[in-house]
């Protein structure tokens, strides 16, 4: 790409000033044949290409009158993109950053009208530094400009979706009341999007907490929940049935206190990325704060491998994830109902939140049985469409 086809806007550069020693040393490599990484830019539509990484490298390659190796990132907002890459581009590799250089990234951040209602958490994450230093920058640059501070309202991203949450007031309350009131009551909720939720909250809670030096109890709390529930086990109604048909060998996600086969992974011993059973079946309830893909995905892989298994997931129908599992999976299962799953201590919880779904992977066409007994559990949708041995 030619340099000039970017579009240079020193609003995006991170950097204090460039140096043009090392400019110069860029383009007399550059000249020799040295290859240097692509710079990034962002795009929307046929509009100007904005440049968020690689200043020095653009400046080099003008000089040296080459092209550049850009990749180009195509989004709604690319001047915004941009601004929000170039952050913490620098952090990452080339010239180091000076303190000049990080806390101009800094206050960018805090003076942009997007991103100053990001938590200091979220903020401290563009910018590649700790969440303190952006605490202390903020209340020192809302001493000029209060809209720094804001109105207490910041923006939060879950799942690929932003929006705004009001923190105003609830620094007076306790962290376990304000998780129970975000979350749910932790003895009555079994809630997957637990972890996601967690994340994306966890940095406008604690930035609340922050002046009663609360911060981390509201980390811990969320943790503890997180952990509940990946902890929740499977009741015997739902597991009960389907083990007299399947065989059940291995259990690829469990603990020693809610393993439903001899042979078990736990979390040290992540079972979405080792070999499952090779003979029998596996059976799967995967740690829903971890995210179900990375286990549909390898149940999907070891099914081709001859090794079939049985997940019980959240039905999120809307998910990209459970979209591919019910065009890979043999068979799909919509549980009647909602479960009430066990807690980690064995006693029952009250129903779930959220639907359940059983994703049956095999090479193989299931026999009767297997079909009845998951047609005795919800409505069961065979593939049709699958290749079997």
């Amino acid at each position: 790409m030619k340099p000039s086809d970017l579009t240079i806007d020193s609003s995006l550069q991170a950097r204090t000033a460039l140096d043009l020693a090392l400019v110069a040393e860029y383009a007399e490599a550059m000249q020799a044949g040295a290859q240097f990484p692509a710079v990034v830019a962002f795009q929307a539509g046929a509009g100007p290409a904005y440049l968020a990484d690689g200043f020095h490298r653009v400046k080099a390659a003008e000089e040296a009158e080459l092209d550049v190796l850009c990749r180009v990132e195509v989004v709604a907002d690319a001047y915004q993109a941009a601004f929000e890459f170039s952050l913490g581009a620098n952090a990452r590799h080339g010239l180091r950053r000076s303190n000049s250089d990080k806390r101009r990234s800094i206050e960018r951040a805090l003076r942009n009208e997007h991103t100053r209602r990001r938590s200091n958490r979220d903020l401290a994450r563009l910018c590649a530094v700790d969440e303190k230093t952006i605490r202390n920058a903020r209340a020192a640059l809302s001493a000029e400009n209060p809209q720094i501070a804001g109105d207490g309202v910041r923006e939060v991203e879950r799942n690929g979706t932003k929006y705004e949450m009001d923190t105003s007031g609830i620094g007076e309350r306790e962290p376990r009341d304000l998780v129970d009131e975000y979350f749910g009551d932790a003895e009555e909720v079994h809630e997957p999007a637990l972890g996601d939720r967690g994340e994306a909250a966890l940095g406008c809670l604690a930035d609340a907490f922050e002046e009663r030096d609360l911060a981390d109890e509201v980390e811990a709390e969320v943790d503890e929940r997180a952990f509940n529930r990946d902890h929740y086990r499977t009741p015997p109604e739902i597991f009960d049935p389907l083990a007299e048909v399947f065989d059940f060998t291995l259990d690829a996600a469990a603990d020693e206190h809610n393993a439903k086969c001899a042979a078990y992974f736990d979390e040290e011993r992540n079972g979405s990325a080792c070999e499952w059973a090779a003979l029998g079946w596996t059976w799967c309830n995967p740690p829903y704060s971890w995210g179900c893909p990375p286990f549909t995905e390898h149940a999907e892989a070891q099914a081709k491998r001859g090794r079939p298994s049985v997940l019980l997931v959240a039905a999120d129908t809307s998910t990209k994830w459970f979209q591919r599992a019910l065009g890979a999976a043999a068979a799909v299962c919509f549980v009647k109902g909602r479960i009430a799953f066990l807690k980690p201590d064995g006693e029952q919880d009250g129903p779930a939140r959220f639907a359940s779904a059983l994703l049956v992977y095999s090479s193989e066409y299931l026999v009767a049985e297997q079909l009845a007994a998951l047609k005795a559990i919800g409505h069961v949708v065979e593939n049709t469409e699958l290749e079997y041995e």
